[in-house]
């Protein structure tokens, strides 16, 4: 009896997990479909400054880097 309880346990741990996995990635996916970066809205922002902010943020960055980021 135990031995069954411990499985249906691990059993939902694991699709929770994997659930979650799967939501942040479906959102990751979401967000890099829209349209714009993070930092276009600001017109009065000096380009220096905006290069030195997607720099730190990796906005340029590969996708896969980002989404391993991301996760």
């Amino acid at each position: 009896m135990r031995e069954n309880a411990f499985r249906f346990v691990l059993k939902k741990i694991i699709e929770i997990i994997a659930s979650l996995g799967v939501l942040a990635a479906l959102t990751f996916f979401m967000l890099k479909a829209l349209p714009g970066g993070p930092f276009d809205e600001d017109l009065a922002l000096n380009p220096v400054v905006k290069e030195k902010l997607l720099e730190h943020w990796q906005v340029e960055s590969s996708w896969s880097s980002q989404a391993f980021s991301y996760l």
